[in-house]
């Protein structure tokens, strides 16, 4: 404790030095607390609070010519399911969806689940007010209308006390609330949380899922509705190894409960698989390795990186400190203080300056939390569903632990090293002079392997590094950015109109639709007006199965089932006209396919799934079976397209299928306008005028975005992160870079101080400014050589490693190391040259009094 009010003592005596060290350290642990603090939801918090470990995702597949083909499981299979329990302590099913909260131009979507009866239980946490659903509610066909709302959700509208009990108008219908879901809870993805949640016996009043693949009003009994994602928690002394030994017995178990029925039936046969749930998407597939957890090992070593550069710094400046204290160390050294005492006395400055930095970093730390927070919403989150972040600006207790541990290794980083110099000194050499210069007899070269020489040229080569690995992301994301999407981006607008809000029957769907397109083609500054059920580049999508008829149909490897998925929509025609997309063989569908009546069944595919699907890869006049079980009809493939892009990820397009749109809508899609003007208030205006109008001609239909497309590309969630990260490396660069060349500016002018008296014997003696100035830069300048190329083998290296598990990142590129080690080297020389020229400046006169 001495030790400790000592060091607060001697910190007061420097407030400068104080002011910069923790102000440096705050930084460099603001930005790892906040990297951490995203990295720890993103890859590390588990969806399931309580026992993690236990708990596996269980998976329908059937293996196909082109890969794997999950699905959902039907409530007979849950159900059946349940019943293992020599296998698992607890079963639980979730089936995401959309609804719709208000009413009239009120109304808005939220991301909601409709859950099983021990969804809370099942993943070990309560709610916080209220009750879970019960066993009757969550009887398929129960249609009791209670929903346990988000503690999110309500907060976001006031957290009221008398929300409980209170009732809300949701999908047309009047729901009670009877709980609220515990803070950050979410069960469903590691970023987002629900609005709601529901029991499995509202299913049928509410369906349809996140992109309408069931109508509203499906039947969850129903054998042949596959809509539930189901996870296990494995009874005790099951492991994860010894359940899989038991997956085929278990398979065939559900299928004697639950037998295949229609197409399910046929083909090769399903089988039953452990995997964990995707934790940021909703998908009926296993979570699969993406470029996320790369990222985030590469955002967290980075900026770790950032850490020991400014560590590095802070140890140069308590090097120099301790130039100007070598007497007082050795004073008290004289006076009976041991080595031992002098390094805990100065590793107690160093922790109170790491504690005080730490400190101020976990407040900038959350405030950079809560700018992620913001850029999220204001992004990925301009969507046209509400939902809310799975996290907070607060630290919580990892994140102040994190913070302890940056505190305490980057005391040992920058003041160890100090302290064991500084109690080293002679005793008699200090008492008489105040300490030799460090390193300052040294000429040339050899003045580079000084103790604060090295400090800097570590942090310039640590610098480069880190510069090149920002060049690199902005060049991967400059190839992103100007990559051609497949389709045209300028002068289309996109309005978003949803009928499901006002629960508007199926069959008149294709009616009101077409209603609409009639009166907004015809708009004055429209050119051509076009429904979508899906748009490029959108946060979500569908895909459908489609199977090749006839002899050409491709033959499937042994065990494996004919067809492939595509990525599907539903469009009208002219719709690849509009976007531009080119048409490879065959045509576009006609208007009497995209009208209503009995059309002929057609589908378009592009280039990749015509080659999936038939062994020529000629698509053009055959036949397909789109779809699953009863819902399956054949279609015509009348055209071939090239397929556009649908993300920023990806080494290739996905493969795509069209059918009518009239033939299949669903309750929300895309109406596309080609429009005459690109000056965005003009076309902020159009829009605002046709959503007045539409308004007035349909009440039920309610827009729920209306933008240019230009505008919702940008929206895009990979772009997001790809940007995010970008921005964050060229944030650690700049850091970076800034506190070398401060390092280079210090040890150039702690040169002059301790060379001032020999700089002015060699102006006595007729050296030049120039010669003195010189003198100094060719220093720095040795420095900078030495730090770039150390760097740039440190730069390679961290590069092509990164380039391994990430394939945005272009390959390394002498140019542009080159480039960055130029720019280092010039900003190092630059950070010399004001010592050098007041060096140069030096009176002779003056110098020859100096101490």
């Amino acid at each position: 404790m001495s030790n400790l009010r000592f060091a607060f003592r001697q910190l007061l005596k420097s407030p400068g030095f104080t002011a910069t060290a923790i102000l440096t350290l705050a930084i460099a642990i603001a930005v790892n607390a906040t990297v951490f603090a995203v990295m720890r939801v993103v890859l590390y918090q588990p969806v399931t609070p309580a026992h993690p470990e236990e708990v596996t995702g269980i998976f329908s597949n059937r293996p196909t010519a082109r890969g794997n083909d999950y699905r959902r499981l039907s409530h007979a299979e849950y159900t059946a399911l349940r019943g293992a329990t020599d296998l698992f302590r607890d079963v639980s099913a979730v089936h995401p969806t959309l609804v719709g909260v208000g009413e009239g131009a009120e109304a808005r979507r939220s991301l909601s689940a409709i859950v099983s009866e021990n969804f809370f239980s099942f993943h070990g946490v309560a709610v916080v007010a209220g009750r879970p659903f019960t066993s009757a509610e969550c009887q398929p066909g129960a249609a009791q209308n209670v929903v346990v709302a988000s503690h999110a959700y309500w907060q976001r509208i006031g957290g009221r006390p008398d929300f409980l009990g209170s009732r809300l108008r949701i999908g047309g219908q009047t729901f009670t609330v009877v709980g609220i879901s515990p803070p950050k809870f979410s069960g469903l993805n590691a970023l987002i949380i629900p609005d709601f949640y529901f029991p499995l016996g509202a299913f049928s009043q509410l369906g349809g899922g996140l992109v309408g693949e069931l109508a509203a009003g499906a039947d969850l009994a129903n054998p042949q509705i596959y809509s539930l994602s189901v996870q296990a928690r494995f009874a005790p002394g099951i492991t994860l190894v010894a359940a899989k030994t038991r997956l085929p017995a278990l398979t065939a178990r559900v299928q004697s409960v639950a037998p295949p029925l229609g197409e399910e039936a046929t083909g090769a046969t399903r089988v039953l698989e452990f995997g964990a749930q995707q934790r940021f998407g909703i998908s009926d597939a296993p979570d699969t390795e993406s470029i996320t957890p790369a990222l985030g090992a590469v955002l967290q070593g980075m900026a770790v990186l950032v850490l020991l550069v400014a560590s590095l710094n802070l140890a140069n400046l308590l090097l120099a400190r301790g130039a100007v204290r070598r007497r007082e160390i050795a004073v008290r050294m004289a006076v009976g203080a041991s080595r031992g005492h002098i390094v805990r006395q100065l590793l107690a400055e160093g922790a109170v300056l790491a504690c005080l930095g730490g400190l101020l970093g976990a407040i900038l730390g959350s405030l950079g939390m809560q700018g992620v927070i913001v850029s999220l919403l204001n992004n990925v989150g301009q969507t046209s569903f509400a939902f809310s972040p799975a996290f907070d600006a607060r630290p919580d207790g990892w994140v102040t632990l994190a913070v302890g541990a940056l505190c305490a290794g980057a005391t040992l980083v920058f003041s160890l090293g100090p302290a064991l110099s500084l109690s080293k000194r002679e005793l008699a050499l200090d008492m008489r002079t105040g300490g030799g210069p460090d390193g300052v007899d040294r000429r040339g070269w050899r003045a580079l392997f000084g103790s604060r020489s090295l400090l800097v040229t570590a942090q310039l080569a640590l610098a480069l590094a880190l510069l090149f690995t920002a060049t690199q992301f902005f060049r991967g994301g400059v190839k992103l950015a100007t990559r051609s999407p497949g389709f045209t981006v300028n002068g289309i607008a996109i309005m978003e109109v949803d009928y499901a809000l006002a629960r508007v029957p199926k069959k008149e769907l294709a009616m009101r639709f077409a209603d609409l397109q009639r009166r907004i083609q015809h708009f004055p500054g429209i050119q051509s007006a076009v429904w979508a059920s899906l748009v490029p580049f959108d946060n979500k999508d569908t895909w459908r199965r489609a199977v090749a008829l006839g002899p050409q149909a491709a033959e499937p490897p042994a065990g494996k089932a004919p067809g492939a998925y595509g990525m599907y929509t539903s469009v009208d025609a002219g719709y690849f006209q509009q976007l531009g997309i080119p048409v490879v063989a065959g045509r576009e569908f006609t208007r009497a396919e995209s009208d209503l009546g009995d059309a002929p069944r057609a589908a378009i595919v592009d280039e990749k799934l015509a080659h999936r699907l038939f062994a020529d890869g000629i698509a053009v006049g055959r036949r397909v079976r789109v779809g699953e079980a009863d819902r399956a009809s054949e279609y015509e493939i009348v055209g071939v397209v090239r397929s556009p892009w649908h993300d920023f990820a990806g080494d290739e397009p996905p493969a795509r299928l069209y059918l009518p749109f009239a033939q299949d809508p669903g309750a929300t899609a895309f109406l596309q306008l080609k429009v005459n003007t690109r000056d965005r208030a003009a076309l902020s205006g159009l829009l605002q005028t046709i959503r007045r109008e539409m308004a007035e001609w349909d009440r039920s239909a309610l827009v729920l975005q209306a933008t240019s497309l230009e505008d919702f590309v940008a929206h895009n969630a990979t772009l997001w992160v790809l940007q995010s990260t970008a921005a964050m490396f060229g944030i650690f660069a700049l850091m970076a870079l800034v506190l070398a060349v401060v390092g280079v500016y210090g040890v150039a002018a702690y040169l002059v101080s301790r060379r001032t008296r020999e700089i002015g014997i060699r102006m006595a003696l007729g050296a030049t400014a120039r010669a003195v100035l010189n003198l100094v830069l060719g220093q720095s300048a040795r420095q900078a050589f030495l730090a770039v190329g150390m760097g740039a083998g440190l730069a390679i290296g961290l590069a092509r490693l990164l380039a391994s598990q990430l394939t945005i990142l272009p390959p390394v590129d002498v140019f542009s190391l080159g480039a960055c080690g130029a720019f280092l080297f010039a900003a190092a020389v630059l950070a010399g040259f004001p010592p050098a020229r007041r060096a140069a400046r030096i009176q002779p006169s003056v110098a020859l009094k100096s101490e």
